[in-house]
């Protein structure tokens, strides 16, 4: 919610604020259903030297991270102990729901499907996907041809 609220404000203040105005002109430019006083509150906190620096700083820290950090205040030993999922069931593959079990996903014969339709629409999807290849083969050596002429 607050980084909704700060999105919003900042928002705001790019779409309603023109710095080559006045302040009785960014005043009357406010946006719609904004009180003039509330406006006029946050015009003056935007303009205060110490939001500036601050805002100045932050910019400056922000163009120095070098990774990306969304995990959230938690540290990252107590986010790997909340996402344990718990003790593994004989028989069931973790995190996959109640269906499959490791027979199934990890068996001798997981990658060959269980019935001739399903067979049959795989072998139909690979030679597809071979003669879209091929297609896709010939139109690029068309175009390196037509390039080096």
């Amino acid at each position: 919610m607050g980084k909704s609220w700060k999105e919003t404000r900042l928002r705001l203040y790019d779409r309603f604020y023109e710095p080559t105005f006045t302040t009785e002109q960014n005043l009357e430019n406010r946006p719609p259903g904004i009180d003039r006083e509330h406006w006029r509150w946050f015009l003056d906190y935007r303009a205060e030297a110490e939001t500036k620096e601050k805002c100045r700083k932050n910019a400056v820290n922000r163009s120095k991270q070098q990774y990306i950090h969304i995990g959230g205040s938690k540290s990252f030993a107590r986010q790997m102990e909340e996402e344990v999922f718990g003790k593994e069931k004989p028989g069931r593959v973790c995190s996959v729901g109640f269906g499959p079990a490791l027979s199934q996903l990890f068996g001798p014969n997981s990658h060959v499907p269980n019935n001739r339709v399903q067979l049959e629409e795989t072998q139909r999807k690979l030679l597809e996907l071979q003669e879209e290849l091929e297609g896709e083969k010939l139109k690029r050596k068309a175009m390196e041809d037509e390039a080096s002429t």
